[in-house]
């Protein structure tokens, strides 16, 4: 891909696009049969660096990378009818606190992910309240289901909004390069479309639930584990909080390859793996050990090297990453 990344610029390059699909994979290369590596969100914006047929090559400007350059956009190649170029900065001030389905007239049911940023109208009805999708068309969603980006909070109510997002993704299938809301757990009986094109699979791998979580509670963190990681401060493992992050290197490896979201006590949420869902686990049947144990007397039955981390305190933004818990 890094050679696709520095093909000649073209008249398009440098041009921001606005992604106008409920969900869109990036893709490794501009084929259908690439490897997918992370989905944008309908209304997130992308900096063309270039086309190829059907395909633009893009930076998602929203979803941060760490690049020798330094922080850049996510690079890849995304489909020519999932974005257009962008008019304008529409007034995106809501934004979708877990999956949810939104009603237009005489449409079947529109999917919409958790994380994804919409402009309100304004207008109510009853526990509803409008959004307007890409065109102009209005739309309704469940008052329950988003916020207004303006809201403030304490920074322990951020916490408890990112522990929220990260409740609501539990039983969502695991999904390599997979950020957002699965579609079956939002299934109600109804018709289910899309906005802009057909679904491609949905779901979230380890990264993906963090980076849903945080943008959920209005707060854009890296893309992948390895970033998010080199963004965050290191804790101490008697300073965890909830919402805080736990990211393992394994016994094999040098480099961070998975995150966890603590949820607080002896308990965090995860995306595992392959075959297995969001789930709740626990210190002791993920390490062998409370928390406690291992703030205490240093042990864990986990072969490579566990780090404390926040994304959301002051001094942040490292491109070292966090003090390591483990050398073994």
């Amino acid at each position: 891909m890094e050679e696709r990344l520095k093909k000649k610029p073209d008249p398009s390059e440098g041009k921001l696009l606005s992604v106008v699909a409920s969900v869109a994979d990036l893709l490794a290369g501009p084929s259908a049969t690439a490897e997918r590596l992370t989905q944008i969100l309908l209304n997130e914006r992308l900096r063309c660096l270039g086309d190829e047929d059907d395909w633009y090559m893009v930076e998602a400007l929203e979803q941060q990378k760490l690049s020798d350059e330094g922080w850049r956009g996510y690079p890849g190649w995304i489909g020519k009818n999932r974005a257009v170029p962008l008019e304008g900065r529409p007034a995106l001030d809501g934004v979708l606190v877990r999956g949810t389905l939104a009603s237009a007239p005489s449409l079947p049911a529109l999917y919409l992910s958790a994380g994804t940023r919409v402009e309100m109208t304004g207008e109510h009805s009853g526990v509803l309240v409008g959004i307007r999708l890409p065109g102009g068309m209005m739309a309704w969603v469940r008052g329950a289901d988003i916020r207004h980006t303006g809201t403030g909070g304490d920074p322990a109510a951020k916490r408890q909004r990112i522990i929220e997002a990260a409740m609501s993704f539990i039983d969502t299938p695991y999904l390599w390069g997979g950020r957002s809301t699965s579609l079956h757990s939002l299934r109600s009986g109804l018709p289910v479309s899309a906005v802009g094109y057909a679904l491609p699979a949905t779901g979230v791998d380890c990264s993906g639930l963090i980076n849903l979580s945080y943008r959920a509670a209005g707060i854009d963190v890296p893309r992948d584990a390895r970033d998010q990681h080199a963004a965050a401060r290191p804790l101490p493992p008697g300073r965890l909080q909830p919402a805080d992050l736990i990211f393992l290197t394994p016994a094999e490896g040098r480099g961070i390859d998975h995150v966890i979201l603590y949820l607080g006590g002896e308990r965090f949420v995860e995306a595992v793996e392959t075959g297995r869902p969001v789930e709740v686990g626990t210190f002791r049947t993920r390490f062998g050990h409370s928390r406690e144990e291992m703030v205490r007397d240093g042990l864990s039955d986990w072969s490579g090297r566990i780090h404390f981390a926040s994304l959301l305190e002051e001094g942040g933004n490292r491109k070292n990453g966090s003090e390591a818990y483990g050398d073994r």
